[in-house]
């Protein structure tokens, strides 16, 4: 069997849904194998310098759990080799990466960074790493760690850049109770406030643990008061309900929800996660807004695929007030959107789904299409460029109704197939991810590129950031008069 994305290069995957106006215009996408090159990793935090990528924490050394090759059957987390020592660097101007190590550091900063399933949060030149899982350095035994790590970007990117050792100043490490989770996931609110929701802590390798405690309550951490002590505490509102905030390595994203005078208030939407009453996925639905005392599940809804922290991107469109989360594969407890039962044989997911909200009242489940190969663990690294609300939300009105390039998704866990026990590795692969709005050229989104269109685009003629810069280059000119005239009279999505 050939492994990695690489077998299937060439592979693109096209697919759209068609949508009413009221709910807004479809969302179609396309990926490919990208020339960037990278390291095999999973389960990493990244930020972003310039042209670079730099990913810190996580596993290099196999796929998932168990059923991963060449690892197995356990210990699978104990040593420290298997995890990532180093900041990997990505370039993405000339395509080449750099792995500079750790090693020389003192243990007081190795220790926090040897872990998986850390949190992350940026703040311009400086990251935040939450948590985490790993072993201790004596690889005695593996714990989740109650830390923060501030790392100072500029400081990393000029050693890497000048072949020289990472200078210890470049980490400030800070005990923090609130960040004693793994599988926890940061939604950022605006440029210094953010939520840590979710996570575990565990004590003991796979599979047997001698301690598991799933967090209660989620975190508000506001960076102009403290990085290491929360100033809200998000709890549950019904003592006797369990399943509202004990989720770990999940899918959510950021959201907004838009009231009646127009005033947009930022939080985030959960739409799946692990693992209720030991095996089960959740499949339920959860929403917090800033300012709310409590997060809040709706039991009325299945969501079905996807439910594993998968790849993925949250879109806001002002004009209808729904959140539309998009995930690119994962794990899943259902066959498809269309199963009327679960099978938890936890199967893997090639499937590209959006989840649609009103605010944050659940609309649809829909399968949008493909990835290559099932994905998890992996993160979609979303262009700068593109138009995006304080929260960090792709927002949709304002995107060209043109194929554009969305961003890549890095590395993660890469699975042979969609099904129950695949092989399973750290991929190296960078796959980039490219999205149209609607119909190419439809400016109006009433459907069809037509004259109205064409006023539209002259209207806007060498205005830059606005949907008829159709290429997205910074300014509406004669290139995108000529992407226009070549989609004249099209009316289907894609």
């Amino acid at each position: 069997m050939i492994r990695g994305i690489s077998a299937v290069a060439a592979a693109a995957v096209l697919a759209s849904v068609g949508l009413s106006s009221a709910a807004g215009q479809p969302l179609s996408f396309r990926l490919e194998s990208s020339d960037q090159a990278f390291t095999p990793v999973h389960s990493y935090v990244e930020a972003e310098f310039g042209d670079e990528v730099l990913v810190f924490t996580g596993i290099t050394g196999f796929g998932l759990h168990t059923i991963s090759s060449p690892k197995g059957p356990e210990p699978i987390f104990q040593t420290a080799a298997d995890y990532n020592q180093g900041v990997i660097v990505a370039d993405r101007a000339t395509g080449t990466v750099t792995t500079a190590s750790l090693a020389h550091l003192p243990e007081s900063i190795r220790f926090p960074l040897l872990v998986t399933n850390a949190s992350a949060f940026q703040r311009g030149d400086t990251l935040y790493i939450y948590g985490g899982y790993g072993p201790l350095l004596d690889e005695s035994d593996v714990v989740t760690k109650a830390f923060v790590t501030a790392v100072d970007l500029a400081a990393v990117s000029a050693a890497v850049g000048a072949g020289e050792p990472i200078p210890a100043s470049a980490f400030t490490v800070t005990a923090c109770e609130s960040a004693r989770s793994t599988g926890a996931e940061i939604f950022k609110l605006d440029e210094g406030r953010f939520v840590l929701y979710g996570g575990k802590e565990f004590t003991g390798d796979y599979p047997g643990h001698t301690f598991e405690r799933y967090s209660t309550e989620a975190f508000v951490f506001d960076l102009d008061v403290s990085a290491d002590d929360p100033v809200q505490v998000i709890g549950e509102a019904d003592p006797f309900v369990t399943t509202v905030m004990q989720r770990r390595d999940l899918n959510g994203q950021a959201a907004t929800v838009k009231d009646a005078m127009g005033n947009l208030t930022h939080g985030f939407i959960v739409t799946g996660g692990v693992f209720r009453f030991a095996a089960i996925y959740f499949d339920t639905p959860v929403s917090w807004m800033d300012g709310d005392t409590f997060a809040e599940e709706d039991t009325s809804v299945s969501i079905k695929m996807n439910m594993y922290h998968s790849p993925s991107a949250s879109f806001f469109s002002e004009s209808s007030g729904q959140n539309r989360i998009v995930l690119f594969g994962g794990i899943t407890a259902f066959d498809s959107v269309e199963s009327s039962m679960p099978n938890f044989f936890n199967p893997w997911s090639d499937t590209i789904t959006e989840n649609v909200f009103d605010g944050t009242t659940f609309v649809e489940e829909r399968a949008l299409g493909n990835t290559p190969l099932p994905i998890v663990n992996g993160k979609l690294i979303v262009r700068e460029d593109l138009p995006k609300a304080a929260n960090g939300q792709l927002l949709l009105d304002e995107l060209p109704p043109n194929e554009i390039r969305l961003g890549s998704i890095w590395g993660g866990i890469h699975a042979a197939e969609p099904a129950n026990e695949p092989e399973t590795w750290a991929s190296g692969d960078v796959l980039d991810v490219y999205v149209v709005k609607g119909v190419r050229g439809d400016l109006t989104g009433n459907g069809v590129t037509d004259a109205a269109d064409l006023a539209t685009l002259i209207g806007q003629w060498g205005a830059s950031g606005v949907t008829s810069d159709l290429n997205w280059d910074g300014e509406v000119n004669a290139a995108d008069l000529a992407v226009f005239i070549s989609y004249w009279g099209r009316d289907f999505p894609g």
